[in-house]
């Protein structure tokens, strides 16, 4: 077999130059003859390049308020709070020689913003990068349990959390049990608030609304020294893969979270795979900032992307459809970055029929998969050509589909494209890693580049299972790579259903649900039957009208138009799938699916989840009673 055959594509990049991200995000790498389009692989990406970024061009906008920020004062705010770390007495870790190899990281004092998307988010993620500190991010809707493991884990010196983060902080630390923990944070008083509903920063100097806070913290801006830094921290060239930039933790799906450890190099190589993925864009992009910063998927794609390439953020705390729409609208919102499920709601959402969305010139979306025919909705209703993405918080941005006309991108439906500058891709068989399956089977896919996490923290053993020592990292997701050298995500290895010996996608039967117009969302998992001693596909749909649940009460009778639907579903099922797929657990219509805020569907909260469950099959018993 030659290896054109072998299911491998990508290549390594050139040497990129080492620096600290801040550094290179605030450098205008994009300019003519700078560092991106002077390592681009061909002539049509060192072409690509934009005008030098206007000091005064606002980088970050509030909607709601008009508060705004200009990308050189979020330049020179992010300096004045690494000066301001750095009069706390927290510097970064001493440089190590030789430089650490492998998957040893050099983490120094990390900070954790406990925040939702703000305008202050901006300034306190890049102070610490500036610095020389580590940073990491936490979901603020975390339970404080779930908080307590991230400190205990990180150890954190100074918190930034809000007035509502501040209680579950407070709760999270007694739970860490940790002494450590308490003599950071409560004994230093280095908990600063940031409060979104009435923190002024970006408004005029005279309006002040006033925080309130208790005895062990301060006002965010307490960290803004009055004199910045006069330049980012830097470290030896060959300790840019080594220091530790941001810590990012897994969604948790299953057991504990795990910490991400990425590396300055490891964002600075994500730069340059995104921008060369990102051809269309120009100098006056206009951004929704609705996924959360503190995820892989926003933080990359959207917060130091907007800093590179000069985009405006008009940022939202958490998503809400009615302002989603109406922000598109006011502010001629030209790109979208999203989840699956906003993009359902741009295919059947009546919302949408009050709102002109012209000004919208392309999307993306990522974290979940996302079925081709609400991709093809989407473009019949609205002209909007929403790419399908691939990363993860391990590897940052994989995968990308490549094209600006529906003419290139409808032959792409299904597939998450082609891999990004710099990545190399590979499947391996499930059963033995060191063999690389021919183009067209599944496998497992592995992934390997400058973008790669350098370990998970503390965590040895998940770390030496996830990275081998070549460099190559094992997703766990289960994938295919064609003839073109497009990657097919089948599944998660974990997700995947056995039965009756033959393993089932749930993401696939999840694609044929929703390409129905009466079907707004829907999850798939399997129901053990030890009967059968197999697993049996079961489906938890939401249904496009909402009045179908509400005439229902959950385990009482189901109503004729519940039932009707039920059958809808099933012939569906039936005309599109061969038999062992068809959903023999039965359905249940519930109001959400669960999901984490990166539209992962949360598997093992399905069962919990209260619904209306409809027969679709006779079970064997009902059948032996006929």
């Amino acid at each position: 077999m030659s290896d054109l055959e072998l299911s491998y594509v990508g290549a390594p990049p050139p040497s990129l130059p080492p620096a600290n991200i801040f550094d290179f995000i605030f450098s205008n790498p994009l300019r003519k003859d700078g560092p991106v389009s002077k390592h681009a692989p061909d002539a049509q990406c060192r072409n690509h390049v934009i005008s030098n970024i206007a000091p005064h061009k606002p980088l970050l906008v509030d909607p709601l308020t008009a508060a705004q920020v200009s990308w050189d004062r979020v330049r020179i705010d992010s300096l004045r709070i690494a000066a301001g770390l750095h009069a706390l007495g927290l510097i970064s870790a001493p440089t190590v020689s030789p430089a650490p190899t492998g998957h040893t990281p050099i983490i120094s004092p990390v900070v954790l913003l406990h925040l939702p998307n703000s305008l202050a988010f901006a300034p306190l993620l890049f102070g610490v990068l500036a610095s020389g500190l580590t940073v990491t991010m936490a979901n603020p809707g975390l339970t404080s349990g779930e908080l307590a493991w991230i400190l205990k884990s990180s150890e954190p010196q100074v918190v930034v959390t809000t007035p509502e983060g501040l209680q579950v902080l407070n709760a999270a630390i007694k739970e860490s049990d940790s002494p450590k923990v308490k003599a950071n944070l409560i004994n230093t008083h280095r908990v600063y608030i940031v409060d979104p509903a009435h923190d002024e920063y970006g408004l005029p100097s005279s309006y002040s609304k006033g925080t309130k806070l208790d005895q062990h913290s301060q006002d965010w801006k307490a960290l803004l020294a009055s004199t910045p830094l006069k330049a980012p921290v830097k470290f030896k060239s060959d300790e840019y893969k080594s220091r530790t930039a941001v810590i990012l933790w897994s969604s948790g799906t299953s057991g504990k979270s795990k910490g991400v450890v990425l590396s300055h190099q490891a964002l600075v190589s994500n730069m340059h795979s995104l921008w060369h993925i990102n051809q269309a864009f120009d100098d006056n992009q206009r951004w929704l900032g609705f996924a959360p910063f503190y995820h892989i998927f926003a933080l990359c794609n959207v917060l130091l992307l907007a800093v590179t390439s000069g985009a405006t953020i008009f940022v939202m705390p958490k998503f809400d459809p009615k302002l989603m729409l109406s922000h598109v609208q006011r502010f001629r919102i030209t790109f979208l970055h999203m989840a699956p499920p906003v993009a359902v709601l741009l295919a059947k959402s009546p919302m949408l029929d009050s709102y002109d969305m012209t000004s919208i010139q392309g999307a993306v979306s990522g974290g979940a998969p996302l079925p081709s025919e609400i991709v093809e909705q989407v473009y019949r209703r609205l002209g909007i050509l929403i790419k399908l993405g691939y990363g993860l918080s391990e590897a940052g941005s994989v995968c990308n589909q490549v094209g600006e006309t529906w003419d290139v991108i409808q032959p792409q439906l299904g597939n998450t494209g082609v891999p990004c500058f710099g990545i190399e891709l590979k499947i391996v068989s499930v059963d033995d890693s060191s063999k690389v399956v021919t183009k067209g089977l599944e496998g497992e896919i592995l992934i390997r580049s400058p973008t790669n996490m350098t370990c998970y923290l503390n965590n040895k053993a998940a770390t030496d299972e996830a990275l081998d020592s070549e460099g190559w990292f094992y997703t766990g997701d289960v994938g295919k790579i064609d003839s073109k050298g497009h990657l097919w995500i089948t599944d998660r290895l974990k997700d995947v259903m056995k039965v009756k010996g033959f393993q089932v996608s749930p993401s696939e039967l999840e694609n044929i649900l929703c390409g129905s117009e009466s079907v707004a969302d829907a999850a798939v998992c399997g129901l053990f039957d030890a009967g059968l001693a197999t697993e049996l596909p079961r489906a938890y749909i939401v249904p496009s009208s909402k009045h179908l649940l509400a005439q229902c009460t959950p385990n009482g009778p189901v109503t004729p138009d519940l039932q009707a639907l039920a059958q809808e579903v099933k012939q569906l099922m039936e005309s599109k799938t061969v038999r062992y797929k068809w959903l023999t657990g039965n359905v249940v219509f519930v109001p959400a699916v669960p999901k984490s805020p990166s539209g992962k569907i949360l598997r093992r909260m399905l069962v919990d989840v209260k619904g209306v469950e409809v027969k679709l099959y006779l079970s064997r018993a009902e059948k032996a009673k006929l």
